[in-house]
């Protein structure tokens, strides 16, 4: 008797426990990518990702510039597995992964790969928003109570990018003026307390202007 007639079809919860499963696969997975993003990304400006306490949503909401920078790779690697599917036979493709060491194998390989691309784009793109010139980081003036003493961070520049609020605290950045670049740049980042802000103004450029 044939295999496949015999299998029974799937009920209803099995299919919507199958779903939940594959889901979980997923969230762990964009997860994964938007924390070696962020991790990329802030180490740039000087800044420990696990001190920074964000929500698992942050993290999912990151994963996104990754995807998006790796839909042609992606699309490219998917077509390549397809034909080596094609090629190889599902059958003795189901035998190897039936293997424990081939599935571990297959997983720590793109973990590594997908932690390596996440990092790396988190870099590139914390670079960009490093120069004035290129940053895509709104501009930010606040309005509070007065600075105590000159400390290198006044709150009344008119020169600081928004780079994140967290914990309490609102993290900027003094961009590099590409005009008065030097041989060995250096980032200045201040962190205000939410406590000592009563307004902030936000400037954005508007796109195609």
């Amino acid at each position: 008797m044939n295999s496949n007639a015999s299998e029974k079809p799937r009920t209803f919860f099995e299919t919507v426990k199958l779903m939940a499963e594959i889901s979980i696969v997923f969230g762990a997975g964009f997860f994964f990518i938007g924390w070696n993003y962020l991790y990329g990304y802030y180490r740039i400006f000087g800044l420990r990702l696990p001190e920074l306490n964000l929500t698992p949503q942050t993290m999912f909401v990151y994963s996104w510039p990754v995807i998006r920078s790796l839909t042609f790779l992606l699309t490219f690697f998917l077509t390549l597995a397809i034909l080596a599917i094609i090629r190889w036979r599902a059958a003795t493709l189901a035998r190897a992964l039936s293997q424990p060491i081939s599935v571990v194998a297959a997983v720590l390989a793109a973990c590594a790969l997908s932690s390596w691309l996440a990092i790396s784009i988190g870099t590139q793109n914390a670079k960009r928003d490093s120069f004035l010139s290129t940053s895509t980081l709104p501009q930010v003036k606040f309005e509070g109570t007065a600075d105590t003493q000159a400390t290198g961070c006044r709150m009344d520049e008119w020169n600081y990018l928004l780079l994140l609020r967290a914990n309490g605290q609102v993290y900027v950045v003094d961009p590099i003026d590409d005009a008065f670049l030097t041989s060995a740049p250096n980032l200045r980042v201040c962190v205000f307390p939410e406590s000592r802000i009563q307004a902030t103004r936000i400037q954005v450029g508007r796109e195609g202007t």
